[in-house]
């Protein structure tokens, strides 16, 4: 072989090998940017994961206040509720307690009623029911004492009315 193309393969190795050191220096090159890159796009999702892990331990927190807040309420309703229900039994305790006396107090007014001279008969009330005193003036039965009650100084009211209602006039109770 020849010098000269002795030469120019030599020439053509070098260069050939240039060529691929480019090539390899390029590309490592471009690899630690892409790991540069990576690397970056890693610490930025560390940091958005760590202000939304704050940001989520905070809502955690307002989470579980609300709930023990809810958990305060319900034990307060729960309370109330049976404090209710211990008043109610007391309550129809006292009743049915009172029941017997209640029916005792009616029998006395009852054979009271039947005692009393003054009492009107069903042949002294009228047509419409009300009763009329000893005097022959109409008056008004009062349930709650169990007579009748004379009430001369009034105009005469139908026997239905209600004692306890207020008048149309806007007046007082019409007793």
């Amino acid at each position: 072989m020849e010098t000269e193309t002795i030469v120019w393969i030599v020439v053509a190795v070098l260069v050939l090998a240039l060529i691929i050191g480019l090539a390899l220096w390029w590309s490592r090159r471009s690899s630690g940017r892409r790991v540069d890159k990576q690397r970056q796009e890693a610490a930025d999702l560390r940091r958005q994961a760590e202000a939304e892990k704050v940001d989520l331990q905070r809502r955690e927190a307002e989470a579980q206040r609300l709930d023990a807040h809810a958990r305060l309420a319900q034990a307060e309703a729960d309370t109330r509720s049976a404090e209710a229900a211990r008043l109610q039994a007391q309550a129809r305790e006292r009743s049915d307690e009172l029941s017997g006396p209640r029916e005792d107090v009616q029998e006395r007014l009852r054979r009271a009623d039947e005692l009393d001279p003054d009492r009107p008969t069903a042949a002294d009330r009228d047509h419409d029911g009300a009763a009329r005193g000893t005097d022959g003036v109409r008056g008004e039965h009062d349930t709650r004492r169990g007579y009748d009650e004379d009430r001369s100084d009034r105009a005469p009211e139908p026997a239905h009315r209600n004692p306890d209602r207020r008048d149309d006039t806007g007046g007082g109770a019409a007793r």
